[in-house]
């Protein structure tokens, strides 16, 4: 569902839900992981500066991917000490702390994470078929290969790995659990953020106030489930679950009649898991979506992973899958005039379509299956067994409005007008999350106090997914216009920390600079122009019910490439910044090769077409 304003998303959203550590299901481990309590205890903080040479610092993954490298100190000064505080130790915030362990003297680092471990997404997520939509050889550290025991790991393989590396690199040294960031406000004066923080788990809980220069937003844009916004949902008697706060232990869909709201990723993923197990499903489902098989290489052998669990092997990987993703990511384009764009477009669709065709003979279920959007307008999904799935005799598939809830379940409206209630026993919401970048739990007051709930009241601006104006000192990992529709989020955060670290640097090498805020004038630019070219060049500008875009049609994507958007932040331009007692002197880098030209990007140089790093090809 389309976002219609930030009040809209913070209504429906849901407060945090405590979550436990959870049972691995009883399948093939990784043979990577640790057998025993000694092995982990060996593994514990092994990689350090102290031990190893930076390992994001790799010169052959800068030049293909574009990485910045590591911001440096001037030799014959002592950085000024900053506190620096990182919201979130997911994906992003572990990527943050290791990376500083390389990269930044004499700082602070503390890390709240309000649930009991690391992992994020991974340890919230354990709902029914729940898996990763992107390659485990992607979906990693481009320097951590790992066991992948299935091509598309499933969500207990991926919070193993990101255990098995956090551990590696000692990141809970820095992080402090159960530990959920309440509030932030910019005290302009000091120069320093108020950070609350409420501490603790059920009835133990209490708020510290901290403080620090530096703020660092690592929530990610999709931990903040929201409800559907459905009349009477209150008044329903029968189990209702969002599916990110699943509990196998309590929601038990086997044997009852139960009804799935929601047909992204994991609507699709939950219908396929539970439906051979229920006494009924209702597939509740207004706009369809184009589904594909996955790839072949979902299921892997052993001598696949053993080849990808060497170093060599998995860099080579990634950087090849890198390269191809970057030549063939105009699939999301259209109206170009672009030929290169409309045969990858034609040929994405086709797949999608020839699934469909081969899947329901059935005209009727045929016909409300079929998407009328444009492919990639929603984010695409890959199944190979929901629409068999809903070929079972006791599955249906209803896009009918939802009019209400009732106690007993839910009232649809059918096309000739007449109401017919669905009596259910569970109900799971799969209306995934408020990706608006707000959290109505944690409210930020930047300069003279305002809300940012407020200066995003119809959608989120920032400047290059980083900084937004009137938020001095405070940087965003995976902020509005981050999400890629293409290739790896691993790299896509470590490029933006490294921006904010060049930041942080500046900051400790300028004793007179007390803070930084980004121009609103050049958020302005940025914004305008990335909107522009979203627009007229995307298949985002339709509504189509993604998330990707705003009822307001304002769109949250990056205006061109992967290698578009690390170019464009491969340093800041401090010019586009207000320094609060700027020191006059300071040495400026180069300006950021950002253009508002998404089709300008070195992988669709015709030269470097030929250009294949590695024959390990998936």
């Amino acid at each position: 569902m389309s976002i219609t304003t930030s009040f809209q998303a913070t209504k429906l959203q849901l407060k945090p839900h405590e979550r436990t550590l959870p049972e691995m299901p009883a399948r093939e481990k990784p043979r990577t992981l640790p057998k025993t309590e000694a092995e982990w205890a060996a593994l514990k903080g092994s990689v350090s500066p102290r031990t190893h040479p930076d390992p994001f610092a790799d010169e052959l993954d800068q030049r293909i991917f574009g990485l910045s490298p590591p911001p440096q100190y001037p030799a014959d000064m002592e950085p000024k000490k900053l506190d620096i505080i990182v919201i979130g130790c997911g994906m992003a915030g572990m990527q943050f702390s290791m990376l500083s362990r390389w990269r930044l003297r004499n700082v602070s680092l503390r890390i709240f994470e309000k649930n009991p471990t690391f992992g994020g997404t991974w340890f919230e997520n354990r709902y029914p078929g729940c898996r990763c939509d992107v390659a485990s050889a992607l979906y990693s550290f481009r320097f951590e290969p790992f066991d992948w025991t299935e091509g598309f790991a499933q969500w207990d393989e991926i919070f193993q790995y990101l255990r098995y590396v956090a551990t590696k690199y000692d990141v809970p040294e820095h992080v402090q659990f159960n530990s959920a960031v309440c509030g932030n406000t910019w005290d302009e004066s000091r120069g320093k953020w108020i950070v609350h923080v409420e501490r603790g788990t059920g009835d133990n809980k209490h708020v510290t106030v901290e403080e620090c220069h530096v703020l660092v937003n690592a929530n990610g844009f999709l931990n903040r489930p929201k409800m559907p916004d459905i009349p009477g949902i209150a008044s329903y008697k029968g189990h209702l679950v969002h599916s990110s706060q699943w509990n196998h232990k309590v929601d038990i869909p086997a044997g009852k009649r139960v009804g799935v709201i929601g047909n992204g990723s994991t609507g699709i993923q939950i219908v396929a898991d539970i439906s051979p197990k229920v006494k009924s499903l209702d597939h509740f489902a207004r706009t369809p979506t184009w589904i594909s098989p996955y790839p072949a290489n979902f299921v892997v052998s052993r001598e696949y992973r053993d080849k990808m669990s060497q170093l060599k092997n998995h860099k080579y990987n990634q950087q090849d899958i890198w390269i191809r993703a970057e030549k063939t990511w105009t699939w999301w384009t259209q109206g170009t005039g672009d030929a290169q764009a409309e045969k990858y477009q034609a040929r994405f669709l086709n797949v999608a379509k020839k699934n469909l065709e081969n899947s329901i003979k059935d005209p009727v279920l045929k016909k409300k299956l079929t998407p009328h959007h444009a492919y990639g307008c929603r984010r695409p999904i890959n199944s190979n067994d929901y629409y068999q799935c809903l070929l079972l005799p006791h599955v249906n598939y209803i896009n009918e409005a939802i009019v209400k809830f009732t106690p007993k379940g839910i009232v649809i409206r059918r096309e000739d007008g007449s109401e017919e209630e669905r009596e259910l026993d569970m109900v799971i919401c799969a209306t995934g999350f408020a990706v608006n970048w707000i959290n109505k739990f944690m409210p930020i007051r930047g300069k003279g106090g305002k809300l940012l709930e407020d200066t995003w009241a119809t959608h989120p601006e920032a400047y290059r997914t980083i900084a937004v104006s009137g938020y001095p000192n405070y940087f965003w990992i995976a902020g509005p216009n981050t999400p890629p529709t293409h290739n790896s989020l691993y790299i896509i955060f470590e490029q933006q920390i490294n921006y904010i670290m060049q930041c942080i640097v500046l900051l400790q090498t300028n004793p007179l600079i007390k803070s930084m805020d980004v121009k609103k004038s050049a958020q302005k630019e940025f914004a305008d122009a990335a909107q522009d070219w979203l627009t007229r060049n995307t298949v985002w500008s339709t509504d189509c019910g993604g998330w990707y875009r705003y009822k307001n049609g304002y769109i949250v994507q990056w205006p061109g490439s992967a290698t578009h958007m690390l170019e464009s932040l491969y340093t800041p331009n401090y010019d586009h910044y207000n320094f609060q007692l700027r020191f006059e002197n300071t040495k400026h880098g180069p300006s950021t090769p950002y253009s508002a030209d998404g089709w300008r990007d070195r992988w669709r140089d015709p030269g470097l077409k030929k250009m294949q790093p590695t024959p390990y090809m998936l």
